[in-house]
């Protein structure tokens, strides 16, 4: 039998750590890539939420400045009709309530477009 000394014997550890270093990189890999996939998924997740979220704000905003200007156009119509009245010497006393009258919505509904506006 032969006797080693301790510096002869070869260096074995080698075999045994270069592999549980590349699983253990292997794995960390893998962690750090699903973590990525995760963090990836989780923002266009919210952004697509958010953008879904913004379009329907848009279109519900729309229809309903479509309609406070449908209101004003003819709330204005309303007021020309007026104003043609009393110009050609109507009764000048009722046409101005109706106008003061029809002037003070077409008012609300400037302030309302002008907060939807900003």
């Amino acid at each position: 039998m032969d006797i080693y000394l301790l510096e002869e014997l070869p260096d074995l550890s080698h075999l045994i750590v270069d592999p549980i270093r590349h699983i253990a990189i292997e794995v960390y890999s893998l962690i750090a890539i699903g973590a990525l996939i995760g963090v990836t998924i989780t923002v266009l997740y919210l952004y697509m939420g958010r953008n879904k979220m913004g379009i329907l704000q848009e279109v519900t905003h729309d229809k309903d400045f479509y309609r406070l200007k449908k209101e004003r156009e003819k709330i204005q119509a309303k007021i020309d009709k007026i104003q043609d009245i009393m110009a050609s010497g109507g009764d000048i006393k009722q046409c101005e309530k109706q106008l003061d009258k029809y002037i003070e919505k077409l008012h609300e509904i400037d302030a309302e477009i002008c907060e939807r506006v900003i």
